[in-house]
């Protein structure tokens, strides 16, 4: 299985420890490509790597963050917002947010938000597959159809 990338954008030490030593134990399902406390280095970061998923531990005082994440020319990666507050989960799941961890962070929550992000990657790559499927057979179909032949 080849491991989730993610990028952690956070300004708490604790949580960035935490997530590292996830990442440690369980190496074959999580990749840190990145790290970061700042928003817009977040989103830099992000275009250079193109994770699979973006840890948010930090406050969102406005929509800018995902006004930038929508701009983006790749499709967007799954986020999984960290907070204290329970509160920030209705703007989480207002986000798309694949997942919310209530602080403090433990593994367990962690391991669910990577398989989520895991399950969800693999429906979207299958519905991909099928999608490409049905056009290449719509052409060879289309070509055998429209092909005259004169003796």
């Amino acid at each position: 299985m080849t491991p989730i990338n993610a990028v952690i954008i956070t300004k708490e030490k604790d949580t960035l420890q935490i997530i590292k030593k996830f990442e440690k134990e369980n190496f074959m399902i999580l990749k840190i490509v990145n790290e970061t406390t700042s928003i817009i280095e977040g989103i830099t970061n992000i275009q250079l790597h193109k994770p699979d998923l973006v840890l948010l531990d930090i406050s969102f005082k406005d929509d800018t963050f995902f006004d930038m994440l929508n701009e983006l020319e790749m499709s967007i990666p799954k986020l999984v917002f960290i907070s204290a507050n329970k509160q920030d989960a209705v703007k989480a799941f207002k986000q798309n947010a694949i997942d919310f961890i209530l602080k403090p962070v433990d593994f367990n929550s962690l391991i669910l938000a990577v398989y989520k992000t895991i399950k969800r990657t693999k429906m979207e790559r299958s519905y991909q597959n099928q999608k490409i499927k049905a056009i290449k057979l719509f052409k060879s179909t289309k070509r055998l159809c429209c092909r005259i032949f004169f003796r």
